[in-house]
């Protein structure tokens, strides 16, 4: 369901953007779950040619968080990110296009 969702976007700039989260989506499925920090080291070759790559990483997650498709937690000043499997089947295709019209901009990231 993600490929078919996150591959649909428009514009060149949200195409990037989804390959990018494409790929964290990736690396949390294998890992089900994952510190903010390491998640960054494993990403590390997606985002070399950023200006600011930990905030295009925040970015990154940001969004699938407020998509649903992933959860962060706290705990003890490290941030856990987990996928939510259960997420495929609580979106409609409507629903998840609504959402990407309106991704999270750099000054609200709503877990830090």
């Amino acid at each position: 369901m993600m490929y078919d969702l996150f591959n649909r976007l428009e514009t060149t700039c949200k195409r990037v953007i989804a390959d990018r989260q494409l790929a964290i989506l990736k690396l949390l499925f294998e890992a089900d779950e994952t510190t903010l920090e390491n998640l960054f080291q494993r990403m590390q070759p997606n985002y070399q040619k950023l200006k600011a790559p930990l905030n295009a990483l925040q970015r990154d997650v940001t969004h699938p968080m407020v998509l649903g498709a992933v959860e962060v937690e706290k705990v003890k000043e490290i941030y856990w990110i987990k996928i939510r499997l259960e997420w495929a089947t609580e979106i409609t295709e409507t629903e998840f296009f609504e959402k990407v019209k309106k991704p999270p901009t750099a000054k609200t990231y709503p877990f830090l």
